[in-house]
């Protein structure tokens, strides 16, 4: 069965045809700053590097970035440390490299977030509480350390660790910047507050709603076109300003509610117009 045009212009907006996949570094570079918006690892709806790099395997045996391809395993180290681009796991907690021209619109959702907690509007497990806590203390911390500081050493105390640190960092609280060391094969992050990140109000003419609308727009922009039921799934933010967002993209026009080969889904008036104009 032929796919329908918006989901063919999925497929080459997310360089899924071998013929456009990413060769080197200054291509994903390009594919960045052209979709502002890119995952990490292979995501069905949404553009990611792996996907875009094809090739095979660096280990098909084993997990990971094994799994990577074999000229493109280190891309998403070397991407995360241009100072252009945000890591984030805000995409069902993991990471998606975020241009610098939406920071200002995460940050007017994000910011107020800390205030919602101090009122108790936003719930928070307690260790997750605990984290905040310590990094508004200790400044950006390392997650070894972190952990000591908390005392949850053990392996059980670590798991419960990961899922507090997955709360946190999903609803963009805390950014995770990759420790490199030369004698460590271990993953560590050094953990900050979005805060310590950003000390200073990036935008203040864009409200709170308004900043994870047109993150929104954004993210349906480089998606090209995404389930309903999918969408509401990938966010870690409360249902209701997930919700309240896509009204106002939804009412404004600047987002369109869609059925493409049986399954309702969002895309933009833009990509809509690019798939049917042929």
């Amino acid at each position: 069965m032929p796919l329908s045009p918006i989901l063919r212009l999925r497929d080459q907006i997310h360089r899924r045809d071998r013929s456009r996949r990413l060769k080197a570094l200054v291509d994903a570079r390009k594919f960045l700053r052209e979709l502002k918006l890119v995952a990490q690892t292979d995501e069905p709806h949404f553009p990611s590097l792996f996907g875009a790099a094809q090739g095979k395997p660096a280990a098909p045996s084993k997990s990971g970035f094994g799994r990577w391809p074999a000229h493109a395993w280190w891309w998403g180290g070397a991407l995360s440390d241009e100072p252009w681009l945000l890591a984030a796991k805000l995409l069902r907690g993991k990471t998606i490299l975020v241009h610098e021209s939406l920071w200002p619109s995460l940050d007017a959702y994000i910011r107020p977030l800390f205030l919602q907690i101090r009122r108790g509007l936003l719930k928070l497990s307690a260790l997750a509480q605990r984290i905040l806590d310590t990094l508004h203390q200790e400044g950006p911390t390392r997650t070894d350390v972190l952990r000591g500081l908390l005392g949850q050493s053990s392996k059980a105390q670590g798991r419960a660790f990961h899922v507090a640190k997955h709360q946190v960092e999903s609803l963009g609280l805390v950014i995770g910047d990759a420790v490199r060391e030369a004698d460590r094969h271990e993953h560590v992050d050094r953990l900050s507050l979005w805060t310590q990140k950003f000390p200073r109000r990036l935008e203040k003419k864009i409200a709170p709603y308004q900043g994870l609308s047109d993150f929104f727009q954004a993210v349906l922009q480089a998606a090209v076109f995404v389930p309903e039921s999918e969408f509401t799934k990938w966010w870690g933010w409360p249902k209701e300003d997930v919700a309240r967002s896509m009204e106002i993209l939804v009412s404004g026009g600047a987002a369109l509610m869609v059925a493409i080969d049986g399954k309702n889904g969002y895309t933009t008036p833009e990509r809509m117009h690019q798939a049917f104009k042929r």
